[in-house]
């Protein structure tokens, strides 16, 4: 359990870090999935009480980062233009070409 509390506790730190990613870097979408998924994180250290046993949680933990990634970038491109105007960045301004090409 104290483990688990631990990892709660970083969490609210990358919940409150999120918001600032937009402005920093073109990439926030890995920033919202590395917080979003850091739950998978918390809830095998309040189950096993460790994270030892890394070929069970890591890919879980690694493909959540992966969905986040995708799907908010997919979701992010209907706000391209107000990210612009508001001077902030995106995966979905940083690559604004992809989508035409796959038919998105």
């Amino acid at each position: 359990m104290g483990n688990s509390l631990g990892f709660a506790a970083a969490q609210q730190i990358l919940i409150f870090l999120y918001p600032l990613m937009k402005r920093v870097t073109y990439l926030p979408q890995a920033f919202l999935g590395i917080t979003i998924n850091w739950s998978a994180l918390v809830g095998w250290t309040a189950v096993t009480g460790n994270l030892v046993n890394t070929n069970v949680f890591l890919p879980i933990y690694i493909g959540g980062v992966f969905w986040t990634i995708a799907y908010d970038t997919i979701y992010a491109h209907q706000d391209k233009k107000d990210d612009v105007k508001a001077g902030v960045k995106s995966s979905a301004l940083r690559c604004s070409e992809i989508p035409r090409h796959t038919g998105l």
